[in-house]
């Protein structure tokens, strides 16, 4: 009989914990954060939807067009009959390039379809955190705190911060800026490996910064803040930074083989996201050791351990 009582006090234990516990909506479970993001919320055991521009697959999957009406209302219908209590934004267009030459139609993306989206959330009483990004700093201060006043050169990151401000006007929402996320599938990371493990020429800038983050501390970085609510907006960042150059070397000494570079040193190019010698790294208000932020050096080391295998 005592271990009966035992067994259903544990088993009422789990089960107010469960209840707890939140159901979330990834917004943007195509890219390459929400898909992982998304992923990484299940194996966790949590209750986790995402959003598709293709026809959903699975259950868990719902489609939404941005800035269409009819889209949105049906994802609505769908987040109050699972009853979502949190919702990331992992959606818009990121290419600095395509925002440069498309203010106008990237603008409709990043910032006026968003911008509905989040409040028709915030309506029926979601919480919403939108990823954002470091380029809402000009990077010309050194360590910008969560305090510090945004400084955009480039017009995606105008862009971010107009949505930044938008979103933040509102109750239930929160901002988590991010640095540059380190996959596989983003930029020449792996094209630079296999140059390297081929023993080809890599041209890598050499005046040009950048403070990496792996994806899996990118997104458990984003669940944290779910479950912990660090402050209105968060900073995650890497505590130092790297040349694009610098990185390279990292990636070959990790493998243990010689590398034949060239470090191009570059001018300004607002337009192509280039800014020369300009700090990356983003100073932290809310710091909390469960985020678990590694160096520039050590997220180059595993990345590359992980891409080799």
């Amino acid at each position: 009989m005592e271990t009966l009582v035992s067994s259903l006090a544990a088993d009422e234990e789990h089960e107010n914990q469960r209840v707890g516990r939140p159901t979330i909506l990834v917004v943007g479970g195509d890219s390459a954060i929400g898909s992982h993001l998304f992923h990484e919320a299940r194996a966790r055991g949590l209750a986790v939807h995402r959003t598709s521009r293709r026809d959903p697959l699975l259950g868990s999957t719902w489609r939404l067009q941005l800035g269409e009406d009819s889209s949105t209302s049906e994802l609505l219908r769908a987040v109050q009959g699972h009853s979502v209590t949190d919702a990331v934004i992992a959606l818009g267009e990121t290419s600095i390039v395509s925002c440069a030459k498309e203010p106008i139609a990237t603008r409709l993306i990043n910032v006026t379809a968003t911008q509905h989206l989040v409040e028709t959330l915030v309506d029926i009483g979601v919480n919403v955190i939108v990823l954002s990004s470091s380029a809402v700093f000009s990077g010309h201060a050194q360590y910008p705190t969560e305090e510090s006043a945004c400084d955009p050169a480039t017009e995606y990151g105008r862009q971010k911060v107009e949505l930044e401000d938008a979103t933040l006007a509102l109750e239930g929402t929160r901002i988590l800026r991010l640095t540059k996320v380190l996959s596989p599938s983003i930029g020449r990371w792996s094209q630079w490996i296999q140059g390297i493990q081929k023993g080809e020429k890599v041209q890598a800038f050499g005046n040009v910064k950048v403070s990496p983050l792996r994806m899996p501390v990118a997104v458990g970085a984003i669940l944290k803040q779910i479950e912990l609510s660090f402050g209105r907006i968060v900073h995650v960042s890497p505590p130092d930074e790297v040349t694009y150059a610098g990185a390279v070397c990292l990636m070959a000494q990790e493998m243990e083989l010689p590398v034949n570079l060239e470090a191009l040193h570059v001018h300004r190019d607002v337009n192509r996201g280039i800014l020369p010698d300009r700090w990356t790294a983003l100073g932290t208000v809310y710091r909390n050791p469960s985020l678990q932020i590694e160096s520039s050096e050590s997220a180059m080391r595993i990345f590359t351990r992980q891409v080799v295998g």
